[in-house]
């Protein structure tokens, strides 16, 4: 009897060892996407519905994880890559037509996302104790006004990141990369930060600056 006890042990604790690392390895082929949408202050938004469909639909393709949250004050609408279908996709263009949104909580929606980074955490810790990125890269898309960039820019980027140590301390700065997206009409303020990074980018991430 003890010993049949012991071969099911045996036998569990291998397939166990055979599965995590195809968990692991999936991941580390993969990219994490945080896709983060204002628009407390766009009225005109089937642009930037159009090019949040068409990011999704990119993100999808590739079968990347990702992360969609629609910023609004304490009530945000939140999907995720492991139980979005198509009907989703659909509801959040139609929702942005007509959506009233409340002005961003920053500290909130970092603390949201971040509890849900925590339920399924993009880093580990090594038997060395180092961090290590679960995934290949990650990436920001911040659709978000020129406003809200100006004073929140480094609680958005730099102090987000720094809570869950991606950080060049710790892990590689060029697996991250920052995508900011905002209307053409809205350029003033994207356009001057990224000349400024062109000049200094004391971060080492990939910044990227897409107009819709």
């Amino acid at each position: 009897m003890i010993h049949k006890f012991i071969v099911c042990v045996l036998v569990v604790l291998f397939n166990m060892d055979a599965i995590l690392p195809q968990t692991n390895y999936e991941k580390n082929n993969k990219s994490y996407h945080l896709v983060y949408i204002d628009v407390s202050r766009s009225k005109e938004r089937k642009d930037l519905t159009d090019r949040l469909i068409k990011l999704i639909d990119e993100i999808r393709t590739g079968k990347d994880d990702f992360l969609i949250y629609l910023s609004n004050g304490y009530k945000p609408e939140i999907l995720h890559s492991h139980d979005i279908q198509n009907i989703h996709v659909q509801n959040l263009a139609s929702s942005l037509q007509t959506l009233n949104t409340s002005s961003p909580v920053i500290m909130f929606d970092k603390d949201t996302i971040l509890s849900i980074w925590d339920k399924n955490d993009i880093i580990s810790i090594k038997n060395n104790g180092n961090l290590e990125l679960k995934y290949k890269s990650v990436y920001l898309h911040f659709f978000i006004s020129s406003e809200l960039f100006r004073i929140q820019e480094i609680e958005l980027i730099d102090r987000f990141l720094l809570i869950k140590n991606l950080t060049k301390k710790h892990i590689d700065p060029t697996k991250i990369n920052i995508d900011l997206l905002f209307g053409r009409n809205d350029s003033e303020a994207f356009i001057e930060r990224k000349n400024q990074l062109a000049k200094n980018n004391w971060t080492g991430y990939n910044y990227s600056f897409t107009p819709y």
